[in-house]
């Protein structure tokens, strides 16, 4: 079972992941640490609640630090395999050109044609 590769896509997927996915990432860890975590005026009983959430804030810190890291290695990767593809794929093309010149070489030869596509006469 075969998959035909398009190494621009690939790298499409990659720059959108560095480009819009990492940013939308820091807009919703800022937007939650601002606004679904903010512990101001927590006070009295609600102030067990606002360590609780300061202990998470700090989590969610880690947490979107980790997925960054590994989504830019993702994207990385994603980059390199798409230059391997696309390395692949230009050799194929030369290795299929040097084939078509080969064959029509043989070809020429076998009809005793020069290479300007005269006719060598018996």
């Amino acid at each position: 079972m075969g998959f035909d590769v398009e190494a621009n896509e690939i790298n499409k997927f990659a720059n959108y992941i560095l480009d819009q996915v990492l940013d939308d990432l820091d807009t919703i860890k800022v937007g939650a640490a601002q606004e679904g975590l903010n512990t101001e005026g927590f006070s009295g009983v609600l102030e067990p609640v606002a360590e609780i959430m300061d202990d998470f804030n700090v989590q969610l810190e880690e947490v979107c630090h980790e997925l960054h890291r590994r989504l830019e290695n993702l994207a990385n990767a994603l980059k390199n395999a798409s230059q391997k593809y696309g390395d692949i794929d230009t050799e194929n093309e030369e290795e299929f050109r040097r084939e078509q010149r080969i064959e029509q070489g043989n070809e020429d030869a076998r009809l005793g044609r020069h290479r300007q596509g005269e006719i060598t006469p018996y």
